[in-house]
């Protein structure tokens, strides 16, 4: 039987975790949280099955592995086997840290920087539970109380960082792996989805209530009908043919009436968002008013207005009133490029309103 040393790294290029090391230096790995071992001739290649019976754990070292003397020296006032507790403490955050590396990965996250956050708070953490002091180990006599107390408060802190830490860094990659995902997907594609998703619901709605009026003078009989055709559950099929406040079986009118005007909004929502990503690739727009500029911006969608200084009070007052709100990046006060917006500017300005609007035309708007 080959005799083994398992390394446990982390490889920022594939999936593997766990590396291996026969006696003659050859390598191999174990795919992350699977029990069976693997062969790897070059890391990151694809791995081959390798019968686990020709292995033999000699040694094990944790992804936290070169912590573990501080780990130790953290128990060693407060613990009779502060070896034990070493040990026990790398293993955990070990199998934390790798969960966490996982969860990061699957997001798209910075795995890097994660891991060097990680153990910064770690160490942190430690580096003050090596501080804390327990009567049980140093004995009773001359007890230091008002250093220990000052120790375990220091400890408790170090304790609580590192879990918000923890707790706000997991939000924070699982919010970036959302807007990724809502990145990906573009704002029309989004809206076509859920325009086919109310319609089908609006469909299976008007092929319910016409099962159940068919089966009208019995209720009890559209039921094995509604979870044939409609793949519903009994118990959802005997709350459709169960009596409302009104007397009304099946679904109500208003939620028939409420889903169609829902899709009229998007379909609506729709041709706009189609026309503006029609128009995206054109060029910013320009028009001169006395006083300042005008510009149509339909790359980033927003209308902006350059005054050459800044103006006055009551000006700024009437910008914000129209929904515009000054813009650092562009020096310039800006809000949606809308139809409404073009109005907003007309009651603001003296631009021309006729050649405004024909620019917004020009743009399929």
């Amino acid at each position: 039987m080959k005799k083994i040393k398992i390394v446990h790294t982390h490889d920022w290029n594939d999936n593997c975790r766990h590396y291996y090391k026969d006696c003659k230096g050859n390598v191999y790995c174990r795919y992350f949280n699977e029990p069976m071992f693997y062969t790897c001739t070059h890391i990151g290649e694809p791995c081959d099955p390798v019968d686990p019976e020709r292995f033999e754990i000699v040694e094990t070292l944790y992804l936290l592995e070169d912590l573990r003397e501080l780990a130790v020296r953290a128990h060693s006032l407060t613990s009779h086997v502060p070896e034990d507790r070493g040990e026990q403490i790398i293993k955990e955050h070990s199998a934390e840290l790798e969960s966490d590396l996982e969860f990061v990965r699957q997001n798209g996250g910075d795995e890097r920087r994660y891991m060097e956050n990680y153990r910064k708070y770690f160490s942190a953490w430690l580096g003050t539970k090596s501080r804390c002091v327990s009567w049980m180990i140093t004995g009773r006599a001359n007890f230091p109380t008002k250093r220990a107390e000052k120790a375990n408060n220091s400890e408790h802190n170090r304790s609580m960082e590192f879990r918000e830490w923890r707790e706000r860094a997991r939000k924070a990659v699982a919010q970036a792996g959302r807007r990724a995902d809502r990145a990906a997907t573009s704002e029309v594609d989004e809206v076509r989805k859920k325009i086919a998703e109310a319609e089908a619901a609006q469909d299976h709605m008007k092929r319910a209530n016409a099962i159940i009026r068919k089966h009208r003078k019995n209720p009890a009989a559209a039921v094995p009908v509604l979870m044939e055709q409609l793949a519903l559950t009994e118990k959802r099929a005997n709350e459709l043919i169960k009596p409302d406040c009104c007397g009304d079986i099946g679904f109500a009118p208003y939620s028939l009436q409420n889903n169609n005007a829902n899709i009229r909004r998007m379909q609506e929502r729709l041709v706009e968002l189609e026309r503006k990503e029609a128009a995206s690739g054109q060029e910013t727009k320009s028009l001169s008013f006395n006083g300042g500029e005008i510009e149509m911006d339909f790359q980033e969608d927003r209308i902006r207005i350059l005054y050459p200084g800044k103006p006055d009070v009551e000006t700024i007052a009437d910008l914000k009133r129209h929904g515009f709100r000054w813009s650092p990046s562009n020096c310039a006060w800006q809000r949606q490029l809308t139809s409404m917006a073009i109005h907003g500017v007309i009651a603001i300005t003296d631009a021309d309103a006729k050649a405004l609007f024909e620019l917004y035309r020009q743009a399929g708007r």
